[in-house]
């Protein structure tokens, strides 16, 4: 995916569209790498906060370098970041609050 990033990333609309579907991409590699460290937090009322802890702390060490390095816009890079929390954060609850 990074190679047709580096071929077709420049093409208007195209090459937005493929960076932000690698990002997202990235993300789900991410969300199997994590590992909740404290499960009794999970059954608190605090559960989300503490998943949008995690996701973030997986975001800044596994992706906000590849977002940096994609050379997107401010406001894009912001709504990658969004999109890439929203994703482990669902992936995270899915794996951990079953209901």
């Amino acid at each position: 995916m990074k190679a047709i990033i580096t071929v077709l990333g420049w093409v208007p609309g195209l090459g937005t569209a493929l960076k932000l579907y690698y990002i997202g991409g990235r993300a789900k590699e991410a969300l199997s790498k994590v590992k909740v460290e404290d499960p009794d937090k999970l059954k608190s009322e605090t559960a989300g906060e503490y998943l949008k802890d995690i996701a973030d702390d997986v975001y800044e060490e596994n992706i906000a370098p590849e977002v940096s390095s994609l050379g997107l816009p401010d406001f894009l890079a912001t709504k990658a970041k969004e999109k890439a929390m929203d994703v482990i954060v669902d992936g995270l609850k899915k794996k951990y609050l079953r209901s």
